[in-house]
């Protein structure tokens, strides 16, 4: 790694939108990640695609042609992104398949991951693997019609055959990715830290569900003495039982700019150019204004609610705010 991969690495990516005015101290940053990756698995770029059999993870789109040039580059753009994602300790709302993350850690895969691809193919595996397999001939190395499938060779054949159904039509894509990530995140700081694919989904995308126990005993209130009032208290009523876990992380992406806290834990999240502890705060106005939205503060973790004067009328309104958020408006 040069003197500019190193700087590369180590520097934060700061982020400054077109016609706003806001100075990026951490948040802009994180919504820019989110941003980016949410652009990157769109239906428009057709580089992905997301099926419900899958746990709704993003896998890498097959082609029966060969891949432009620049597509190929746009993979390992994607690579290096989700390297920077990594070393910033930032999240990001995409969940990939574990293939994926095996491929950016230069794992191979197994026999558990062509389930989620391929399940009467697992099935077929699995029995071969743990019964004396029918004798037949495969083509899958050089000369291979010529070896029969016996109980010696058979695990050779499973692994064999889960590369090829895993990785055909995408294999190019996936070394791609595979480079663009290890450019900065290396195989020597992989090994070191004994990552594994759950450990990579993990720290890039965050917990699958949100802890709100966690949440709310990690969050300061603003001015103290409302700590226990009826505004906090229905707002953790609506984030609780209100909200699906879909919803808490897009109301979580609103106030911090990403959709899921620290792999520690809430009393972890980062602000201030994400080197520094800054726990999640609520802002109690002390003025009732029905027709303000909450605001957010994403480079100090922090919302700011109105009185309003239901419940009804708290989540109605954080909702309308998610959904501004999602369409790419977003404070500093």
């Amino acid at each position: 790694m040069n003197v500019k991969d190193r700087q590369i690495r180590s520097l934060p990516v700061e982020v400054r939108f077109e016609r706003e005015s806001g100075i990026d101290a951490g948040g802009m940053g994180r919504d820019w990640f989110s941003n980016l990756m949410n652009e990157a698995t769109s239906t428009r770029t057709r580089l992905f695609t997301c099926r419900p059999q899958n746990e709704y993870r993003y896998s890498i789109a097959r082609t029966k042609v060969s891949m432009d040039p620049s597509d190929l580059q746009l993979y390992k753009f994607i690579g290096l992104v989700l390297s920077k994602v990594l070393l910033q300790s930032v999240t990001i709302p995409t969940l990939f398949d574990k293939l994926i993350y095996k491929t950016l850690l230069g794992k191979p895969a197994q026999l558990q991951d062509i389930f989620s691809i391929d399940p009467e193919l697992g099935t077929q595996l699995m029995q071969i693997a743990y019964k004396d397999p029918i004798v037949r001939t495969i083509e899958l190395v050089p000369n291979g019609s010529n070896v029969p499938l016996t109980n010696y060779n058979k695990d050779a054949y499973i692994i064999l055959r889960i590369q090829r159904r895993l990785t055909i039509g995408i294999q190019a894509q996936l070394e791609q990715m595979r480079e663009g990530f290890q450019h900065l995140v290396s195989r020597h700081f992989i090994e070191q830290q004994e990552l594994e694919a759950e450990d990579i989904e993990l720290l890039l995308y965050g917990h699958t569900d949100i802890d709100v126990q966690d949440w709310q005993e990690s969050t300061i209130v603003e001015p103290s003495s409302d700590t226990n009032s009826y505004l906090i208290n229905w707002f953790w009523d609506i984030v609780r039982t209100d909200f699906t876990d879909q919803k808490r992380r897009q109301l979580l992406r609103f106030a911090t700019g990403s959709p899921a806290p620290p792999q520690e834990g809430f009393a972890f999240l980062l602000g201030q150019n994400s080197n520094r502890l800054t726990p999640f705060k609520i802002q109690i106005f002390q003025f009732q204004d029905e027709n303000m939205l909450p605001i957010s503060h994403t480079c100090f973790n922090k919302i700011d609610l109105p009185r309003y004067r239901s419940k009804e009328q708290l989540k109605m309104k954080l909702i309308l705010a998610i959904e501004q958020t999602n369409d790419g408006i977003l404070n500093a």
